[in-house]
């Protein structure tokens, strides 16, 4: 059984977690806004729209799936880690493929110069999923009684 205490620190350090991600986030815009001018910015904000859905599809909920097993097999590990790493180069691959049909939507011709770092970046985005859900798996385990078997 795990302490109350431990309940209330885990909250604590999840609630701190998350809106130091937020905060972070805001001051990374606040300074991007400040670094490039509106236009430039205007065009990393409109990639970073269609950025955010496929970061979404990449993620697919299975890094909350992984925390919350009582086991895992590390034939299932390697299995899903090959899994995402393949939805990390498909999403990628047609982010990049997106280019000329958001430069048209958009009607800016500077869209297609964007395009390759944001591919890449999500291909990263998705390959990092696994490895930070078992590091919160670890983390959620820390305190119990019970430990992962993987």
């Amino acid at each position: 059984m795990v302490k109350d205490n431990s309940l209330y620190s885990s909250i604590a350090q999840s609630v701190i977690g998350r809106y130091s991600v937020y905060i972070s986030n805001v001051m990374s815009i606040m300074i991007l806004a400040r670094m490039f001018t509106p236009d430039t910015f205007g065009i990393i904000a409109a990639v970073t729209v269609f950025a955010l859905f496929f970061q979404l599809v990449g993620e697919a909920g299975l890094g909350p799936a992984i925390i919350n097993l009582d086991t895992l097999l590390q034939d299932d590990r390697n299995g899903m880690f090959s899994l995402t790493l393949i939805v990390g180069v498909c999403g990628s691959a047609g982010f990049l493929s997106l280019g000329n049909i958001l430069s048209e939507f958009y009607s800016i011709d500077r869209i297609n110069e964007v395009i390759p770092y944001v591919s890449i970046s999500l291909f990263f985005f998705t390959a990092n999923v696994l490895p930070n859900a078992f590091l919160q798996r670890e983390r959620f385990f820390k305190d119990s009684l019970y430990r992962p078997n993987y």
